[in-house]
């Protein structure tokens, strides 16, 4: 084997290695991008699973100020029955 061809033979070689390399990189980057599109997807989910139970908080209140509101009148329906 003479200079030349270890030398191009050296460099297909390292040719391979950078291939199988970007290769790599390539696999860890695709990887990457699917545990970020995971986690993104839970943090989705969890600020969904919060809107929701906001919301029905929200609900709750709402009517426990109606019920507060119809004691309210009642009373002054009351006091105003009474006095007439």
């Amino acid at each position: 084997m003479t200079v030349a061809q270890r030398n191009i033979s050296r460099k297909e070689s390292e040719c391979w290695l950078h291939e199988d390399g970007e290769k790599q990189r390539c696999s860890e980057a695709k990887k990457e991008e699917e545990e970020i599109d995971e986690r993104l997807k839970q943090r989705k989910l969890a600020i969904e699973e919060m809107a929701l139970k906001l919301e029905a908080s929200i609900t709750e209140v709402e009517t426990s100020l109606v019920m507060i509101r119809d004691w309210k009148t009642r009373g002054n329906k009351v006091k105003q029955e009474g006095s007439t």
